[in-house]
């Protein structure tokens, strides 16, 4: 994956073994393994959800799978349960594809890829950024695709999908003909996969940051270098909601503000000012860059500070709009508990900061935390304080991040604007 050259179709686009299935007198496909869960584990899959655990089957089945092996899954009485990709060094042992007896081929995957963007051509008509592509939200397991502009970041997670990366971007460059397309290899779910981590310009070529409108603000974004894919794209309905709520004047503090992308929409939308902290330097350089190109460095101040410290010992007046964004403190379920904790310590620290008839816009990312045990901690700080809040707005991550309703695992963000009584 660290070289540059464009692999031939006859080497490289598709596994070996693709073409080679034919159906035998038993209905099913030979050229595919069969593996089969153990219990009634299958039955989650029949719900809806797209994994199985390594635990779901027995070891001996497993192990004799080559990672990222495209397999048949049945249930342990022989029913079918769908085909995916296994890989038995991952926790995440089986992610299904779909639930035909056929190997996933080429017309699978565009199929799927033709479906993601016909839907963020109708949710996204216009707009230079969004994400095209999210993952088993989409069908295509392991795999995010953005769009800045002329510019396509691909990011893949899921060795099942490894070896079709130059078809994909051949898909994508037909469809939108972007300028370039940049491999972002740098998920660390990578590693669990047993998979490298590596970038790399697959189409066109990279001069660096490249300007995009975002919500009628200009944001230079740095793809091949900055975080993720170059900005956090979830929030957006989030961001509008809120900026529709402002009068106009309001003074903002943006905590865990990567490059600021929350203060400025909410300065677009009519905000006096906004201070932003985050204890990166180069996600603030960012979004000092943005600030200066937007003509607002008199009204948008950044700070480079851990954000505890900050709530601690920093000496800001109240504030009218308090955007508390936090990274995901909850990655696996047993950090949960120590997740809500610091969830409520930090929550609490931003209601201080809050004015009375202000807002506090709070928010998390990790799966595992629920929307009532975000509102539970944030009604416990208040109290904490004793303060009364008004909870006016919900919201969820964006309609370019489509949630699986059978896996909570893809509905991740949670956002709660409350309204500050006293």
């Amino acid at each position: 994956m660290g070289s540059t050259d464009r692999s031939s179709p006859a080497t490289d686009r598709a596994p070996a073994n693709i073409g080679l299935a034919a159906d035998d007198d038993l209905g099913y496909n030979r050229a595919m393994r069969t593996l089969h869960m153990r219990k009634n584990y299958h039955e989650r899959l029949l719900r809806g959800h797209l994994w199985g655990w390594r635990n779901d089957f027995p070891p001996d089945e497993l192990r004799a799978c080559t990672p990222g092996e495209a397999v048949r899954v049945e249930s342990r009485d022989g029913e079918f349960v769908g085909v995916g990709f296994a890989n038995p060094a991952s926790f995440i042992a089986f992610r299904l594809f779909h639930r035909r007896d056929e190997e996933p081929g080429e017309d699978h995957l565009r199929r799927r890829l033709v479906q993601a963007l016909a839907w963020r051509r109708q949710v996204r008509a216009g707009d230079a950024v969004c994400r095209l592509v999210f993952g088993e939200s989409d069908g295509l397991p392991g795999l995010v695709v953005d769009r800045y502009g002329p510019v396509l970041v691909m990011s893949q997670s899921v060795r099942g999908l490894e070896p079709w990366t130059e078809f994909l971007a051949d898909e994508l460059a037909q469809a939108l003909a972007p300028e370039t397309i940049i491999l972002k290899n740098t998920n660390l779910l990578r590693r669990l996969e047993g998979l490298p981590l590596a970038t790399r310009v697959l189409r066109g070529r990279w001069d660096g940051p490249v300007t995009v409108d975002y919500d009628g603000v200009s944001v230079p974004v740095d793809c091949r270098d900055g975080r993720k894919t170059g900005l956090f794209l979830d929030h957006r309905e989030n961001r509008r909601l809120l900026g529709r709520m402002l009068r106009g004047g309001e003074r903002v503090l943006d905590l865990f503000s990567h490059c600021g992308l929350w203060s400025l929409t909410l300065l677009r939308a009519g905000a006096a000012g906004a201070v932003a902290v985050d204890n990166d330097p180069a996600a603030v350089a960012a979004g000092e860059t943005a600030a200066a190109v937007n003509g607002w460095t008199d009204r948008l101040t950044f700070v480079t500070a851990d954000v505890r410290d900050f709530l601690t010992t920093g000496t800001l007046a109240d504030n009218d709009v308090v955007v508390l964004d936090p990274p995901a403190f909850a990655k696996k379920k047993r950090y949960l508990k120590n997740a809500l904790a610091t969830y409520r310590e930090y929550n609490t620290l931003a209601l201080r900061r809050v004015r009375a008839g202000g807002l506090l816009a709070t928010s998390s990312c990790s799966s595992f935390v629920r929307p009532d045990m975000l509102q539970k901690l944030v009604q416990d700080a208040a109290l904490d304080l004793g303060r009364t809040l008004q909870w006016v707005a919900q919201g969820a991550q964006a309609l370019d991040h489509p949630v699986l309703p059978a896996m909570p695992e893809t509905h991740y963000l949670k956002c709660m604007v409350y309204r500050v009584l006293d």
